[in-house]
């Protein structure tokens, strides 16, 4: 009897490292700072009294920012650092949101060929120990397992005994 498998099982990520802010989340904080600081430049113009208004704007243009920033020196822990030594890792993967470094993943997967587990073509071909299989078989790996592989039509005829 033979069947087939994948070989053991590891937590994994279908998705692809992605930045944490996206470029439209930035262009939105960097629109919004700019409105801002129109909107302050104008009120300092039109009123000379209240010229402790433009202290606002730190306030006003540090979104857009810290968050352009944050998006042009994040890149992923295998990567080089875009800007020399200065790197944030703050990827996010795109199937759950979960940061790069967080242990763990989303997705069960074959430690062996990274499918799907239990939805991708089994890599493995389980059978039970034969003496000629060295010779049969030429680059093969042995991978002990437990796997209980009953015939089918035996275990069909002792269920409906």
């Amino acid at each position: 009897m033979e069947d087939k498998c994948h070989r053991n099982k590891k937590e994994g990520h279908v998705g692809t490292l992605e930045q944490r802010f996206s470029k439209a989340e930035v262009g939105m904080a960097a629109a919004g700072g700019v409105a801002g600081v129109i909107g302050l430049s104008v009120a300092a113009v039109l009123a000379p009294e209240v010229e402790l208004i433009l202290l606002a704007l730190p306030v006003i243009m540090g979104p857009g920012a810290i968050m352009s920033g944050h998006r042009f020196l994040n890149s992923s822990t295998t990567s080089q650092p875009p800007c020399g030594m200065i790197k944030i890792t703050d990827m996010r993967w795109s199937c759950c949101g979960a940061q790069e470094l967080s242990p763990g993943g989303c997705t069960d997967l074959c430690d062996l060929c990274g499918a799907v587990w239990g939805k991708d073509p089994p890599c493995v071909l389980i059978r039970h120990p034969d003496s000629n299989l060295q010779q049969s078989l030429a680059g093969y790996e042995v991978h002990v397992k437990n796997h209980d592989l009953v015939d089918i039509s035996e275990e069909a005829n002792n269920w409906f005994q």
